[in-house]
């Protein structure tokens, strides 16, 4: 990487660090840009000139936190893909609730904010890691014939959007987030999946 990048790179960061930071603090995302770039120790316009506007940088943010999930390797202690897929599940509700401070904040902010670039960018994000989350699935041939990995990846993309949204109206605490995640999960692989599957699936009820 040459120097301009690295500088580039270390500004955007520093500036995304200064943006995490203010919404721990504040509580909120309501920080101006000008109180961004004095936090992070940037021109008044270096913000403007590497995200475009807030909302692309709060997009950024968003997108750049989704890469710190600890979604490891559950292979060893989740042989059944099913079980390995609503752990995954857990693990993604659990991560996100117990660092409230930061993701209410957040995702409050961008509930229906508008952007070409960064928005679409965090759809994509969040329907691969269900995709990849349902490879497994499809390798052992559980999925009905009727259904399709890349069609259940977005029906549980959205199931996980309205959980999401209840949890950011203080309407489900941490627990529930986790348990009520995992039970929409749960009810749409009963009815996605080849009959043998289901007795599996429904220990998890």
């Amino acid at each position: 990487m040459k120097l301009r990048e690295k500088q580039t790179a270390d500004r955007r960061r520093r500036i995304l660090d200064a943006a995490e930071e203010l919404i721990r603090q504040t509580g909120g995302a309501g920080f101006s840009m000008l109180t961004l770039a004095d936090r992070a120790e940037v021109s008044p316009a270096t913000p403007y000139n590497l995200f475009g506007s807030k909302t692309r940088l709060l997009f950024a943010l968003f997108n750049q936190s989704l890469t710190e999930l600890p979604v490891k390797d559950l292979t060893a202690p989740y042989r059944d893909p099913l079980d390995r897929l609503l752990e995954t599940t857990r693990v993604i509700s659990t991560y996100l609730a117990t660092r409230a401070d930061f993701f209410r904040p957040l995702y409050r902010a961008l509930v229906g904010a508008q952007d070409d670039i960064y928005r679409p960018e965090f759809v994509e994000y969040h329907l691969q890691r269900w995709k990849r989350a349902l490879a497994d699935v499809e390798r052992a041939r559980l999925l009905a014939s009727s259904v399709t990995g890349d069609t259940l990846a977005r029906q549980l993309m959205i199931n996980f959007a309205g959980t999401v949204e209840l949890w950011l109206h203080q309407e489900l605490d941490a627990d529930g987030f986790a348990a009520e995640a995992a039970f929409g999960t749960t009810l749409l692989l009963l009815g996605a999946t080849v009959p043998d599957a289901r007795p599996r699936l429904l220990k998890h009820l």
